[in-house]
């Protein structure tokens, strides 16, 4: 890989990381840490307020998923940076190969050549294939 398209590259991870952690602080902030809202400890609430609770819930739920997804997609350009520095970026952790710079500049977190990324997906995480060269 060129060196100019190495440092395209990880600056491209740069960007990507700062606007990670910018949306994660916010979620902090808005969703994540605030406390759901309590009943006023009527068992019996209105059927207007259960739905509310039961909504307010629901987005809870989803700002938490894509809280925890973003948080592993960060953790995924924190590897690429750090390969990146150590010189083992741009190679398969499966067949060890070289991955086309073409698939890090689509892909810049990418961990595995194009080959070794659709034989996952045909066989799942779990496949052998990827346990015997992940």
């Amino acid at each position: 890989m060129r060196k100019r398209d190495l440092h395209a590259i990880e600056r491209n991870l740069q960007r990507m990381r700062q606007r990670l952690l910018e949306n994660l602080l916010r979620m902090e902030q808005e969703n994540i840490r605030v406390p759901p809202r309590v009943a006023n400890g009527d068992q019996h609430g209105s059927d207007g307020e259960l739905a509310d609770l039961a909504s307010e819930h629901f987005e809870r739920e989803n700002s938490l998923e894509l809280y925890l997804y973003e948080q592993e997609l960060l953790k995924a350009i924190d590897q690429a940076l750090d390969r990146i520095q150590d010189g083992s970026y741009g190679i398969c952790r499966v067949c060890s190969r070289s991955i086309n710079p073409r698939r890090l500049l689509a892909v810049p977190n990418a961990k595995l050549c194009l080959n070794c990324q659709q034989e996952k997906e045909r066989n799942g995480h779990g496949s052998r294939f990827i346990k015997a060269h992940g």
